[in-house]
């Protein structure tokens, strides 16, 4: 999938973001200057998935006005859409890394630091730690992308997701879940400090199917909507 899908990948989920959190109300008019100078992308992918959101009925266009919120999507507040959300943003992240020949050298130790934290946390099923110390793990990958809006988002993608699998596996499992994610997280850390940025993806993908399958039945199952999305 080229690079100017996955730009209307991010710019799609971002405006239909903006919706579900009710930022955007029916009737707000949707200015494509505004997008484009938050998600430091041109205006022809934001056009594209402006385009396909119209098709959805989330949004409408109107003759020489521009587009416009029409419907409320309030319910489709879930982490099944959060966990596209967040792949697609780990690939933009990425590519600007690769594009940026940026080098994870003076990070390692730091890297090492966290990911000895993500452990820890793991065997004492320390919850709310362990997933503190994930952000900031990201957050360490992603500083060099320079792009400060989508790191935010990204994180706080992971932050929804991960309050749902909580919930889901209170009392039973836990321990099993955080190992299962500190080893995706261990790899992926190593490839991270190999200035290996595209090959991230594989495993991340492995962790996304991973989470999905830990979701609410309802969640998932609304989240194939958007498959469409995700890159390949």
């Amino acid at each position: 999938m080229g690079k100017q899908q996955k730009l209307e990948q991010v710019a799609y989920l971002y405006i239909k973001d903006q919706i579900i959190q009710k930022k955007w109300p029916v009737g707000h008019h949707i200015i494509e200057a505004n997008i484009s100078d938050e998600l430091e992308m041109s205006r022809s992918p934001i056009r594209a998935a402006l385009s396909t959101l119209a098709e959805e009925d989330a949004v409408e266009v109107k003759p020489y006005r521009g587009y416009f919120v029409q419907e409320d999507l309030q319910n489709q507040n879930d982490a099944g859409f959060y966990l596209v959300y967040f792949i697609v943003i780990w690939y933009r992240l990425t590519d600007r890394l690769k594009k940026n020949r940026s080098s994870m050298k003076k990070d390692m130790n730091t890297l090492d630091d966290l990911m000895k934290e993500v452990h820890l946390a793991a065997e004492q099923e320390r919850w709310d730690d362990f997933h503190e110390r994930v952000k900031d793990l990201f957050e360490v990958f992603f500083a060099k992308t320079k792009q400060e809006f989508l790191v935010e988002q990204l994180l706080r993608c992971y932050g929804i997701v991960t309050d749902t699998v909580i919930d889901r596996k209170a009392g039973t499992g836990q321990q099993n879940y955080l190992t299962y994610e500190a080893l995706y997280l261990n790899d992926i850390t190593e490839l991270f400090k190999e200035n290996r940025y595209l090959d991230t993806r594989v495993l991340m993908e492995m962790f996304v199917r991973f989470v999905q399958k830990r979701l609410p039945a309802s969640e998932r199952s609304r989240e194939e909507n958007y498959t469409p999305y995700i890159t390949n």
